[in-house]
């Protein structure tokens, strides 16, 4: 039996073992901050742990600062054996982090609890990315017990925040320990492929996201005749992206799936309560295109889509792209091009292969951004500089919900602090939900009704009042008003 014969035959006789590993790892919740957690560290303690049993040569964990995380760190782990060799070396590149399970009820089991049902181990983060870690590990293991002599050096990394831009995973290490790796090592990334492992990628397509805030009016839902329902107009619109598949449909068989894909995903909340209809509502679509189109004539064409349903149904839609900025070089020699970040803000991230930047900038980052882009082949490096501005984002209207409210003289309605709600709506298209304390309330008539400064409509006697709220923000004032209608109570009650 040969050496590779002897691995395979070992690796087969692992199941169980991979299975205790896989429920191991699941159990270590691994969600970095921007996903609601803390990070990676219970599964780094653990895969540091595992990975010393295998005796490598070379052994570091490596801590991108972030202070949103536990201990103020990212954990990074590098493993490598037979580092002595003078050759370049053979890498596995895996990613510890994973995504949210989502909506819970949609699981037949606790996300976090691995089952194996019909030979399938399943359960959040098994296949994406802890197979890749699972499979390296116990390949690694099965060489080491079958004898075979590595003729080459061979490196394990495990990296945090692959799932939300790298910055403080893979682009940490290569900006600040560009040393472990050389340009002609051989780098593998499982983290894709088919069920019988015999796809390779060997090229991405290009990455763009999109926003679009749909602006109808808002009004109560027993009166739909006063308002345009925005809720209404983004599920239209949903429906009619399908017509970006129609316009870019060509098939490249080098890509899985061979097609560009134009999928929604997020939705932002809008109005808190039922009997609202909504005036704005906001979502994105994830876009993976084919190199054979421009990034641009994908937006300009869901632009010309929105503006014609926003004619039909005289809405107001606005279309924006998550920043996002290609960096386009050639080499003559046809050389794998290896783009990165020098000089960059926080958040901004660049896909290390086809050059694509994107940033979704804080509020805190208004203002100038000097931007340096490097690219490089296993020979020289070349460099691209330029400025982008990030705009404050301003207020511009609010909204109250509901229009009018029905009161019986010489009643406080305690209720309405509770179903009185106040939007306040910015350029660009964001909103949020404005606290009641936060506003001021005037009365056109406080014999009839008056508010306090929690929101608390009280009525003194029969008639209309009209309250104005109010909202300050930055030097910024904006208002609406709600109806109050006093009458008096029937005979007999009260």
């Amino acid at each position: 039996m040969t050496g590779v014969e002897e691995t395979y035959k070992r690796i087969e006789g692992y199941e169980d073992q991979i299975i205790t590993f896989q429920a191991d790892l699941t159990s270590r919740v691994a969600l970095g901050p921007d996903n609601g957690g803390t990070g990676e560290h219970e599964k780094a303690a653990y895969l540091k742990k595992r990975l010393k049993e295998l005796g490598p040569d070379h052994f570091e964990e490596i801590r991108a600062p972030d202070m949103r995380a536990k201990d103020g760190y990212r954990p990074n782990i590098i493993a490598l054996w037979e580092r002595h060799i003078r050759t370049p070396a053979t890498w596995v590149l895996c990613h510890m982090d994973i995504v949210p399970p989502g909506d819970l009820s949609l699981w037949d089991g606790d996300p976090y609890q691995v089952r194996v049902e019909e030979g399938k181990i399943i359960g959040r983060g098994v296949e994406d990315n802890q197979h890749g870690i699972v499979s390296s590990y116990f390949a690694l293991k099965a060489i080491q017990e079958s004898g075979v002599t590595f003729r080459r050096p061979v490196g394990l990394a495990f990296v945090a925040d692959e799932e939300t831009g790298s910055e403080y995973g893979l682009d940490y290490l290569l900006k600040n320990h560009g040393e472990l790796f050389k340009n002609d090592d051989l780098i593998i990334v499982p983290d894709g492929g088919n069920e019988d492992g015999t796809m390779i990628e060997v090229a991405e397509k290009s990455m763009l996201w999109i926003k679009f805030t749909v602006t109808g009016k808002q009004c109560h839902a027993s009166t739909p005749d006063k308002g345009n329902n925005s809720l209404y107009g983004a599920a239209r619109l949903i429906v009619d992206l399908e017509g970006l598949k129609k316009e870019f449909n060509l098939e490249d068989d080098i890509f899985s799936p061979s097609i560009s894909t134009f999928e929604p995903t997020k939705f932002e909340a809008n109005v808190p309560n039922i009997n609202t209809i909504p005036g704005k509502d906001v979502f994105y679509i994830d876009c993976r295109i084919l190199p054979s189109y421009q990034v641009e004539d994908i937006v300009e064409s869901a632009k010309n889509i929105a503006k014609d349903l926003a004619k039909r149904l005289d809405l107001s839609i606005k279309v924006e792209q998550v920043y996002i900025y290609d960096v386009n070089a050639n080499d003559f020699e046809n050389d794998v091009l290896t783009y990165s970040l020098l000089s960059y803000p926080k958040g901004m991230t660049i896909d290390t292969l086809t050059g694509i930047i994107n940033w979704i900038p804080a509020k805190e980052q208004i203002g100038e951004h000097e931007i340096t882009v490097n690219v490089e082949d296993r020979w020289r490096n070349d460099t691209q500089n330029f400025t982008i501005e990030a705009s404050e984002i301003l207020l511009t209207s609010i909204d109250v919900v509901p229009e009018y409210i029905i009161l019986a003289e010489k009643y406080s309605n305690l209720l309405s602090q509770k179903f009185l709600t106040v939007t306040a709506n910015y350029d660009y298209g964001s909103s949020k939900s404005i606290a009641l304390s936060e506003c001021n309330y005037e009365s056109s008539d406080e014999n009839i009704a008056f508010a306090d400064h929690t929101g608390m409509i009280s009525a003194t006697s029969r008639g209309k009042a009209v309250i104005t709220v109010s909202y300050t923000e930055n030097g910024i004032k904006k208002s609406d008003t709600i109806d109050v209608f006093v009458r008096s109570l029937p005979s007999g009650e009260g």
